[in-house]
């Protein structure tokens, strides 16, 4: 029987798992996790600003249907919010105010920025093989699993190499 909590619950397993990762990385002084929309929502999961390069972290945890592959509508929903954060951070040129646990609050400032990497991190129960890059509008998008990211959070142990790959 699942908690009436169950969605509460897996969103913050997820995210859990990806604040983990990042701030026993190399990211630690360029995350800001969650960061607000100036209407007080969350633009997104995980937003890492380095340099002139933005990475914008949009994470799922999915279960697969009975044929063992993931709802297409909750893959869409995920590179629909990541489409959402570049949109309201690049095009409407939103304020994001910005905070860092080493580096304090900071507002995001666009202009500074000429790169930007959208990541979708599809992780649960687990389906087969995914495609390691979709796209939402005009958009690539890399696709990564819970296992993938932890591995490349790992091996790509530096910011640059990281923005490389």
């Amino acid at each position: 029987m699942e908690s009436r909590h169950y969605f509460r619950e897996k969103g913050a397993r997820a995210e859990k798992i990806i604040q983990v990762l990042s701030m026993k990385t190399f990211f630690t002084d360029w995350c800001y996790l969650n960061p607000p929309r100036p209407d007080g929502k969350e633009l997104c999961d995980l937003l890492v600003v380095f340099d002139d390069t933005a990475v914008i972290w949009q994470i799922k945890d999915l279960r697969v249907d009975a044929n063992g592959r993931y709802k297409q509508a909750e893959v869409d929903k995920n590179l629909r919010q990541l489409s959402g954060a570049r949109r309201l951070l690049f095009e409407i040129k939103a304020p994001v105010m910005l905070s860092n646990p080493r580096r304090g609050d900071e507002l995001f400032d666009p202009a500074k920025i000429k790169k930007v990497h959208l990541i979708s991190v599809l992780m649960g129960e687990g389906e087969g093989p995914l495609p390691f890059m979709d796209s939402i509008k005009e958009f690539k998008v890399h696709v990564f699993t819970r296992e993938f990211a932890d591995i490349v959070l790992k091996e790509l142990d530096t910011i640059s190499d990281f923005t490389a790959y």
